[in-house]
């Protein structure tokens, strides 16, 4: 409970901080409505006029329908905005909008944005309280917090940006896979405060895949960390089972609030998640079969001793890193395979670059 309420009071503190910059940066009480709506360049005015579509159209229905077939983004084409874009986050605000319209919506827009960063603070602070059982861990990394601030995100900058709606739900989400992997996990004996973790990780998860298209990039990160630690015996099976199914389960939550796009399913992280789950049921099934299978014959005993080499929990064990590869490799071809080349691509290239390994001019 302390840790809450200190997550609490300086969840505020940061609210009141972005919103105060916001103000002496760009005297924004100050502006008229067109001078503020100015203000959002780039793709920050682009996502934004989504929003007011949607909020000037006489129901939000009519205007979800006119942003299926929008014509203004790529003129005279037309596109269907769903499919291009993340704009989960405007049609949410824009019903939120809808319910009580009594300020301007470039205001309010801001102003949910702003309050939106109080999980930021709030899931740090958690994290922090879980991770040292200290009381004065709390106040000393919102301090650190606070001090660096403009360092840690771009939200007094650049306010209607993507990862301002997805990050806060991503510090949220650390905190309840520190509380899973902390723990011991038997999935036939779950308790329910176990179960209410697992699912607040899995929505945190869709929530910041949903919001952010460059989402799936962090989770292949924090997938392939897994997948390391799951290997050297540091998680459970359970465990890594539990946020491979979450990562899968924010793609699918992806692929589905972008009308059916299957840019999500060609990431290398799809790919990863799934290796971990078939590499998981692979190791369960090569270990029931050590145990039963019987048989004198030399054949028979070639296959114990592989059933054991693809069991084994050593680190450096080349059997279950050779088949891990293996399955990486084929899921990877598949995806290539059956995914438009458009999608696969761009998404290979963009870790490339980002890894500086192989950038293709």
């Amino acid at each position: 409970m302390f840790a809450l309420f200190a997550g609490i009071i300086y969840a505020c503190v940061y609210v009141y901080s972005v919103h105060m910059h916001r103000e002496t940066d760009l005297w924004w009480s100050h502006l008229t409505v067109t001078e503020k709506e100015i203000s959002y360049r780039t793709e920050q005015g682009l996502y934004y006029s989504y929003f007011k579509t949607l909020v000037s159209s006489k129901t939000i229905s009519k205007g979800l329908y006119h942003l299926s077939k929008d014509n203004k983004t790529e003129a005279p084409g037309f596109i269907n905005i769903y499919q291009r874009m993340n704009i989960i986050p405007e049609v949410i605000l824009a019903v939120f909008y809808s319910l009580s319209p009594r300020r301007e919506p470039i205001d309010f827009y801001d102003l949910a944005v702003t309050v939106l960063q109080a999980f930021t603070l709030i899931g740090l602070i958690l994290t922090a309280w879980e991770m040292t059982n200290l009381w004065i861990s709390c106040p000393l990394y919102a301090s650190l917090f606070l001090l660096n601030q403009h360092e840690v995100s771009r939200v007094a900058f650049t306010l209607p940006l993507r990862e301002n709606f997805a990050l806060p739900f991503w510090w949220l989400r650390m905190f309840f896979a520190t509380q899973l992997i902390k723990g011991k996990i038997h999935l036939r004996l779950l308790g329910f405060s176990q179960y209410v973790q697992i699912f607040l990780l899995w929505f945190t998860t869709a929530a910041f895949c949903m919001t952010w298209q460059f989402g799936q990039f962090a989770l292949l990160i924090e997938t392939s960390i897994l997948a390391v630690l799951h290997h050297a015996n540091v998680i459970q099976h359970e465990q890594c089972t539990i946020f491979s199914f979450a990562g899968l389960f924010g793609l699918v939550c992806t692929s589905l609030s972008q009308a059916g796009n299957l840019f999500p399913f060609a990431s290398p992280c799809c790919v990863l998640l799934l290796t971990n789950l078939l590499w998981i049921n692979c190791r369960r099934w090569a270990q029931r079969c050590a145990k039963s299978w019987h048989g004198s014959n030399v054949f028979s005993r070639l296959l114990i001793r592989v059933f054991r080499h693809l069991s084994s929990k050593r680190v450096l064990a080349i059997g279950p890193i050779l088949m891990k590869i293996g399955i990486f490799g084929a899921l990877f071809s598949l995806s290539r395979y059956f995914i438009s080349s458009d999608d696969a691509s761009h998404i290979v290239s963009f870790v490339r670059h980002k890894l500086n390994w192989r950038p293709k001019l």
